[in-house]
Parts: structure tokens; C-alpha cells; sequence
């Protein structure tokens, strides 16, 4: 439910907006990406989700790493950009959004009924 929440872009979408912003670029794994000196990860998510093990390589590594995302969104990674990615994964995971609007919608239906009910709706 989560990945089909965050409504990811498909590869070859993602491939050619990279050609589109990077055309000098080369597409390849985490491998290849060992002796560059910029990295552009394509997450075709807006938050990337499951990224996490390869941003932490990433970044030890030395490269200067950029993300791509699937909403067009172009950004440096770093470690300020990674705590903030890090919350909205867990937020999104959570479902809390979610769950409070649920909540807040079944506590607020007997009112609601009542308010209809008393102005002759049905």
C-alpha cells in the first residue's frame, strides 16, 4: 500500500528524464558508481523509498551525490537533506496520516448525523 501510495514512475520515464537534465551522463548500479565524481540517484518516488542503504554507501564514498525524483525534483544529497528524507519515510511507513484522519473522521460522524438530522435531511 505504501509503494502504491507514493505513486512511483516507471523506468523508462525515469531514464529519459535523466537523459533530459544529464544527457552527458552514463546510466548504470551502485557498482559503477565507484569512481564517479557525481552520482544522480533516480528515485522514482518523490522520497525514495528503499534508498537508504544505497545513499549511506553513496555518501561514505566521496562522490558528490544529486538525486533525480520521479516529480522532476532535482537536489543535492546530504546529510541535512537526509534526515529530512528519513522523517518522511518513517511518516509515510506509518501511515499516521492515515490513521489520524480516520480518527478524526469516526469521531466526528455522530455529529455530523445529528447536525443533518436536526435541519430535516435524510
Amino acid at each position: 500500500m505504501v509503494e502504491f501510495k507514493a505513486n512511483p514512475r516507471d523506468a523508462a520515464y525515469m531514464r529519459a528524464l535523466f537523459a533530459e537534465r544529464y544527457p552527458e551522463g552514463t546510466i548504470g548500479d551502485a557498482a559503477a558508481a565507484a569512481g564517479a565524481e557525481r552520482v544522480v540517484l533516480l528515485y522514482g518516488d518523490a522520497i525514495g523509498l528503499g534508498w537508504a542503504p544505497v545513499e549511506r554507501g553513496l555518501l561514505r564514498g566521496g562522490a558528490e551525490v544529486r538525486v533525480l525524483n520521479g516529480r522532476r525534483r532535482d537536489f543535492a544529497l546530504d546529510r541535512a537533506t537526509r534526515l529530512r528524507l528519513r522523517l518522511r519515510r518513517a511518516a509515510e511507513r506509518s501511515l499516521a496520516g492515515e490513521a489520524v484522519f480516520t480518527i478524526a473522521f469516526v469521531a466526528a460522524t455522530p455529529f455530523l448525523l445529528a447536525f443533518d438530522l436536526l435541519r430535516g435531511r435524510r
